[in-house]
């Protein structure tokens, strides 16, 4: 029953890996790309996250 239940694992895992995105596949130049994208894209949300935070301090302060 162990030995079933590993190789229905290995299979199981083996399954995963042929569906998942490896980066090790892309050369360095996508890579490349990709990193950066996701940098600047991070950059703004990070952007719009202070922004919307100073629209709501600049609420605040004009009630007061």
């Amino acid at each position: 029953m162990g030995l079933h239940t590993g190789t229905g694992l290995k299979r199981w895992v083996e399954r995963a890996e042929e569906k998942t995105l490896h980066l090790g596949r892309f050369n360095i130049g996508p890579r490349l790309i990709l990193g950066f994208v996701f940098i600047i894209l991070s950059m703004l949300v990070a952007d719009a996250v202070v922004l919307w935070q100073f629209h709501l301090v600049r609420t605040q302060a004009e009630r007061s």
